[in-house]
């Protein structure tokens, strides 16, 4: 794969992942509002808005159940999955550094032995 076609993958994950952070933090930003409005009703400080109440059991109502024995055999099959890519480069990763760890002993050995066989010069005294 060239460099520009991994520039430009690397730009679409990268503009992909920021507008879905965007959206969870709307998504917050809301989820804590509709709190903030419950905890007073709750209190007594805001009065039972039953429009809004209606609108919120709809939202729940359209949930996904996710107790659902396959779609949670399914969430574990596909989080296995991505732990395993996340081991295997792990382990690649650790045994290339202990690759490059061993010749760089090897390099630094052989130029140890190529140090210790040049001649040595003695000084001459007159």
């Amino acid at each position: 794969m060239s460099a520009e076609v991994m520039i430009v993958a690397f730009a679409v994950y990268y503009f992909d992942v920021t507008a879905k952070l965007t959206a969870l933090k709307g998504l917050d930003a809301r989820l804590r509002e509709i709190r903030s409005y419950l905890d007073l009703v709750i209190e007594g400080k805001l009065p039972l808005n039953h429009e809004i109440l209606y609108h919120l059991q709809d939202v729940f109502n359209l949930l996904p159940n996710l107790n659902v024995n396959e779609l949670v055999k399914a969430f574990s099959v596909k989080t296995n999955d991505m732990m395993l890519v996340i081991y295997l480069s792990s382990l690649i990763r650790s045994v290339i550094a202990l690759h490059n760890l061993i010749n760089n002993k090897l390099l630094n050995k052989e130029h140890e032995k190529a140090e210790d066989s040049k001649p040595v010069a003695i000084p001459a005294t007159s």
